[in-house]
């Protein structure tokens, strides 16, 4: 075995022992980006509204760092008095497994309705709460989940639905309504246009004066630019009763900048913690709107990743996560001149990096195969992988040599005795159907 193999291994094993409590499997509805496309807060007496944001950190070894935003309808800043006076932006920190409630004084003597946006460094569950206060007494209680912008928004509906919508861009954006009975014959269409970042809020009844009293049936959303998307919340209205819907919103395609901020957090804070030697601080993100499939590093600490390759991959988390920790490797060898794992080879040693870093951030090592299987595909080329991926000037091989390497790594790794376990542990989750001979796929330790 050369020695570079030997050297491999051990630094593999030594990275793999954290794992036990650095990969984070968060529920689904923790995001790094969270938007809020309703709030209201403030009023007279007779009828007060007042909003609460509720943040829960998953994590059990990183503390959370977050800063909400706050809109009015027109899309400017809107200041809140969450505790600490009025103000539009709110930085605060959750400790792990922790929570944080930022809650409004209602200062407003008149209701003022907007939207809020919060910006997290690992993924967090959010929620708003809207609490309605008459003469001083709460009457009801109202809770929404923060949700991702989307191309395509589908809710149940009646008459009385209460619906917001909110345009992300900085540029204004044209969101089209579709209501269908129960049948599903459409019964109306109307178009709204939204200035940049701004929001609205109406309930159906205002859509048409022609829907019955007892209409039912489902309201579509759709951009009519895409891909561009909108965040939105549909409210249950019925016999003068409140509840909030299920999100709407479809998962793919659209929202890929949101993804790809996702894969970048989480990966940029697992590299961080089990390679603490490497000062990833400066690293920057660099998404741009181009119709070339490509994602580079640069010496400068930038990853740099087109939305035409996001396209391609972001169906998968983890294969996005696998080309963004791949580049996040080089970044590690640019700030410190040493390849750790592939000694002859940039590429396979960023290869190496990537896939420890998602393995570390929760997500799963075989995704990069998929990641070049899809660029091969595109291409079509099975040669240099470099023809749709890093331009670098450094030496390249086969898509087949690097799934090869990738491969060995996790064999040498889990047939340590120091990782076996470890091993185990994550195959006994998440590929508990794999068959035993398959690295992070081995049997249950007898302990």
């Amino acid at each position: 075995m050369p020695h570079y193999w030997i050297t491999r291994t051990i630094i593999v094993v030594s990275l793999l022992l954290p794992f036990r409590i650095l990969a984070q499997l968060e529920p689904d509805s923790a995001q790094v980006n969270l938007y809020f496309p309703q709030l209201a807060d403030g009023g007279n007496p007779a009828q007060t509204w007042q909003t609460s944001f509720v943040f829960t950190n998953s994590s059990t070894t990183l503390p959370a760092l977050c800063l909400l935003s706050t809109f009015n309808d027109s899309g400017g800043p809107l200041a809140l008095d969450l505790g600490t006076g009025l103000q539009s932006r709110q930085s605060f920190t959750i400790p792990p497994l922790g929570r944080k409630t930022l809650r409004s004084l209602m200062a407003s003597r008149s209701t003022v309705t907007g939207w809020a946006y919060a910006a997290c460094n690992i993924p967090v569950q959010g929620t708003v709460l809207f609490r309605q206060i008459t003469n001083g007494v709460p009457q009801v209680e109202i809770s929404a989940p923060a949700s991702l912008p989307s191309p395509i928004y589908r809710s149940a509906a009646n008459r009385s639905l209460g619906v917001a919508l909110v345009n992300v861009y900085s540029v204004p954006i044209t969101i089209n309504l579709q209501a269908f009975d129960t049948d599903g014959n459409q019964v109306g269409s109307r178009d709204f246009t939204l200035c940049a970042l701004c929001h609205t809020s109406f309930n159906l009844s205002s859509f048409s004066d022609s829907f019955p009293r007892d209409f039912e049936g489902t309201v579509v959303l759709r951009s009519s630019e895409p891909p561009a998307v909108f965040s939105a919340w549909t409210l249950n209205a019925e016999r003068g009763l409140l509840s909030s819907l299920p999100s709407g919103g479809v998962s793919w395609p659209g929202g890929h900048i949101d993804k790809i901020w996702q894969a970048y957090r989480k990966i940029l804070a697992a590299a961080s913690q089990i390679n603490p030697t490497v000062d990833l601080s400066s690293t920057r993100l660099d998404i741009q709107s181009s119709p070339v499939i490509n994602a580079w590093a640069t010496r400068d600490g930038t990853i740099h990743i087109t939305l035409a390759l996001a396209e391609l991959i972001a169906d998968s988390p983890s294969e996005l996560a696998s080309v963004i920790a791949h580049e996040l490797g080089h970044i590690a060898w640019f700030k410190t001149g040493q390849l750790l794992y592939n000694p002859a080879n940039p590429e396979l040693d960023a290869d190496a990096a990537g896939m420890i870093s998602s393995l570390a951030a929760g997500y799963d090592p075989y995704a990069s195969a998929g990641a070049m299987g899809k660029l091969m595909m595109i291409t079509n080329r099975t040669d240099l992988f470099s023809q749709a991926f890093d331009n670098l000037n450094d030496p390249h091989t086969s898509f087949s040599n690097r799934m090869g390497a990738l491969f060995a790594t996790l064999q040498q790794a889990c047939s340590s005795p120091a990782a076996q376990s470890i091993c185990a542990q994550y195959r006994n989750l998440v590929h508990p159907s794999f068959p035993p001979s398959i690295p992070l796929a081995l049997p249950k330790p007898n302990n």
